[in-house]
């Protein structure tokens, strides 16, 4: 009888312990919520300069549609810019990639991508 009692006792005070921090929060480190503010600021400018990059592109493919058919040498170089605006974007694409996931992997709480 006495160990129902004990065992009874020893349920209820496990419950009540388990709302009492679901409704607690978390405490997180400065030095983590530091680390993962520079994370994000880094992330937010290479897509910055991911969209500076989708703007130059735009901007070449109305040159490139504007050139003279005479002028060769403006339309070839032209042509060689678009080409290496698309690999830095692509390259971008991959190194903000990498960012998130090291975001993620590093364990960031509370971190919406």
């Amino acid at each position: 009888m006495i160990v129902k009692l004990f065992i009874a006792l020893a349920l209820l005070s496990g419950t009540s312990l388990a709302q009492n921090l679901d409704g607690r929060d978390l405490i997180t480190d400065p030095a983590i919520s530091g680390r993962c503010k520079a994370l994000l600021e880094r992330r937010k400018s290479k897509i910055q300069i991911q969209q500076r990059l989708h703007a130059l592109m735009r901007r070449n493919e109305k040159l490139l549609k504007q050139v003279p058919k005479d002028k060769d040498t403006i339309k070839s170089k032209l042509e060689f810019a678009q080409t290496k605006i698309d690999n830095d974007i692509r390259l971008s694409k991959l190194r903000i990639r990498k960012m998130e996931e090291d975001i993620v992997r590093r364990g960031c709480p509370g971190i919406v991508l």
